[in-house]
Formats: structure tokens, C-alpha cells, sequence
């Protein structure tokens, strides 16, 4: 089968706006509650090839919108934590926090992270079985997760004065087998950490 690269037809601005679309929320984790704001489904790429595929939650925690400090952090030295849900590179979700994970029980990553005072960006990836918005052509192709997990590390960086919290100099990539592969090849080409 040939693939063919799309044609993205629809523009989207990358200037994050912290004022509109979000909600205010609260998740529990060991008993204490978590408060956090949520933006979700940010387009992170001007022109996309698929929407749902090229897009990210952030959650900033409540305390850097009240000016208070969270585990030692301000709303300016946050670190960033990023993860992806990359498996076996098929296309990846954009990540929420959760209580209770399916694979472990308790807490995700991403809760773990809004509690101890971390910004959490999680970008939607595509992957290799990605079909583009016209509904016919695969996207996903190498090196399509690469380019989508960095083109979100680029968003965070070009709205560095837009996010009302984080520090996008401490941007900290996350991932498990594959989803560990495109943080780590994503971390090489830029300044960020993979654990």
C-alpha cells in the first residue's frame, strides 16, 4: 500500500491562551486532595494532519494560580513533566490524571506529578496506524512520533511567556517501552530529561 502525505488545510494559532477553555478540578491521592486547572485538546502544531492526533492537555497545579509555592516550587521554577502514551508505536493518547490506573491500581504518573508541584503536558501522538482527518491516508509513518512529541516540546517553549506556570527549560520526558523510545530520541535532539 503507498502512503501519501496529507495535506493539512486547517490553520490553528500556537499562542497558548491560559484565560479561556479550562476548568478547575480535584483528585484525590493518598487521602490529599490534588487541585489543579486543566486545558484540554491544544492543538500544538499550526497545521495538523490530524487534530486528535497533534494535540495536549496541560495541567498547571492550583497553588501557582494563588502565587503559593507547591514541594519547594514557584509557578516559575516548575519542571515540566511530559508523558506519552505510546504503545508498541501505535498512535498515543493525551494523557490525564487519574486516580486509579488500570495497569498499577493507584495513582498515574500525571497525578503523581500535579501533587509534588510539577506542570503536566501530556501531547496525543501519532502513531503507525494514524489515518489522517480525510479519513484515507496514514500520517503516521517514522518518524511521525518524533516529530509530534518535539513539535509539542517546541509549542511549550514558544508559549514560555503565555503558560501562567512551568519552566520550560525543565522539561522532564516520560514514557514506557516504545512510548520510552520517543522520549528518549525526542531528548537527544533537545534540552529535555528522560526517565
Amino acid at each position: 500500500m503507498a502512503v501519501v502525505a496529507a495535506q493539512a488545510t486547517n490553520s490553528y494559532s500556537l499562542d497558548f491562551d491560559a484565560n479561556k477553555n479550562y476548568t478547575e478540578e480535584t483528585l484525590n491521592l493518598n487521602g490529599q486532595a490534588v487541585r489543579f486547572r486543566a486545558y484540554r485538546n491544544i492543538v500544538y502544531v499550526a497545521h495538523p494532519n490530524s487534530v486528535a492526533s497533534q494535540s495536549m492537555n496541560i495541567f498547571i497545579p492550583a497553588a501557582y494560580f494563588e502565587n503559593g509555592p507547591l514541594n519547594g516550587y514557584t509557578k516559575n521554577t516548575a519542571p515540566i513533566f511530559m508523558p506519552n502514551g505510546v504503545g508498541g508505536y501505535m498512535p498515543g493518547k493525551a494523557e490525564e490524571p487519574i486516580e486509579n490506573d488500570r495497569m498499577n491500581g493507584g495513582a498515574n504518573a500525571a497525578l503523581v506529578a500535579l501533587s509534588r508541584g510539577y506542570v503536566v503536558a501530556a501531547p496525543a501522538i501519532r502513531g503507525r496506524t494514524t489515518i489522517g482527518d480525510d479519513g484515507k491516508t496514514y500520517i503516521g509513518k517514522a518518524p511521525a512520533l518524533i516529530v509530534d512529541y518535539k513539535a509539542a516540546v517546541r509549542y511549550l517553549r514558544y508559549n514560555q511567556k503565555n503558560l501562567p506556570a512551568g519552566d520550560t527549560e525543565k522539561i522532564i520526558s516520560n514514557g514506557t517501552s516504545a512510548s520510552n523510545d520517543v522520549a528518549g530520541m525526542s531528548a537527544l535532539a533537545k534540552k529535555t530529561i528522560s526517565v
